[in-house]
């Protein structure tokens, strides 16, 4: 079965700036994330193109049995593209749909540069 997609409302920065996040769009009977349970972090892909930019992120599949995600956060303006696997954080309306993801800015071999500040 393929990943859904989704695109997100808004991006921002953590406060302490280590981290991109995700919105979601919400109803209004939806709209409060619920803190993550500790450890809940999943497995990802990212797709970044030159200069940091964020193009794509395929989150796998949960173990509470949803699908796995396929977000587009940006368009691919050409040039050298590449993957790297990530984990990220899912922030979960009451309702349970997706709310926010947390991805941190930096890890083994990437940063995101853009968009998320730096650019």
């Amino acid at each position: 079965m393929a990943p859904a997609t989704a695109r997100p409302s808004g991006i921002a920065l953590s406060e302490d700036g280590s981290a991109v996040i995700l919105h979601f769009p919400a109803s209004s009977d939806d709209e409060w994330a619920v803190p993550p349970v500790a450890g809940a972090w999943r497995p990802a892909t990212l797709t970044m193109g030159e200069g940091g930019r964020l193009l794509d992120l395929e989150v796998a599949a949960g173990s509470e049995g949803d699908g796995g995600l396929d977000i587009e956060v940006s368009p691919w303006l050409g040039g050298t593209v590449r993957q790297v696997s990530v984990r990220v954080q899912p922030w979960r309306s009451a309702r349970g749909s997706l709310a926010r993801l947390m991805i941190p800015r930096r890890g083994a071999g990437y940063e995101i540069t853009y968009p998320s500040g730096n650019q």
